[in-house]
C-alpha cells in the first residue's frame, strides 16, 4: 500500500507551487522517479505532512531525479525521512524550509538523507536521529561529501538526538 499524494512516475517533471500534502498510509508523500536520467522535482511553497500511520519505509519526499529544487518547503515527517534523495547522480538544492523528524520506532530516522550532492540554505532541521545523513551503498563512503550548507540551524526534537550528529554519513 502507497500513500502517495502526488507520484511522478518514470522520467516525470513535477512541479508543485504552494498547497499542502497529506499522506497517512505506508510510502512517499511525494515520489518522483528518474529513467535514464530524465525527471526533475521542483517545489516551492509547499507543506508536506506525512500521517502518524506512516511508521516503516515513509518520507515526506522521495526523489531518484537528477534535479531537485525546494524552496521554502516544511515537511512535517513525524517517524519518517522529511527528505530521502536516493541517487548518486541527484543534484538537491534546498533554499529555506523546515524540515521535522520528531517521532522515534525503534532506531531514529535521518531528518534528511542524500546519495549525489546537496545545496541547503537558511533551513531549520529538527531532529531525533542524524539531521542530514549522506549514504552511498559501494564504495561506503570514509566522510561526507557534496554537501554545502550555509545558515542551516539543527535543532534536538527528543534528547535521545543527542547520541547524534547533525551531519553524517553511513559507516
Amino acid at each position: 500500500v502507497m500513500g502517495w499524494a502526488v507520484y511522478g512516475g518514470n522520467g516525470a517533471t513535477v512541479q508543485l507551487n504552494g498547497g499542502t500534502y497529506t499522506a497517512s498510509q505506508e510510502g512517499p508523500t511525494i515520489q518522483v522517479n528518474s529513467m535514464m536520467g530524465k525527471a526533475s522535482l521542483s517545489m516551492k511553497d509547499v507543506t508536506v505532512n506525512v500521517g502518524s500511520a506512516s511508521v516503516l519505509d515513509s518520507y515526506g519526499v522521495y526523489s531518484n531525479a537528477p534535479e531537485n529544487v525546494l524552496e521554502n518547503v516544511t515537511v512535517n515527517a513525524q517517524y519518517s525521512r522529511a527528505l530521502y534523495f536516493n541517487s548518486e547522480s541527484s543534484h538537491v538544492v534546498i533554499k529555506g524550509g523546515t524540515f521535522t523528524t520528531d517521532k522515534i520506532s525503534g532506531a531514529p530516522n535521518p531528518t534528511i538523507q542524500y546519495s549525489g550532492t546537496l545545496e541547503i540554505s537558511d533551513a531549520v532541521i529538527n531532529r531525533v536521529g542524524t539531521g542530514i545523513l549522506y549514504r552511498k551503498t559501494w564504495p561506503k563512503p570514509t566522510e561526507i561529501v557534496g554537501l554545502t550548507m550555509e545558515n542551516v540551524t539543527f535543532h534536538q526534537a527528543d534528547p535521545s538526538a543527542a547520541a547524534y550528529q547533525d551531519t553524517d554519513y553511513n559507516r
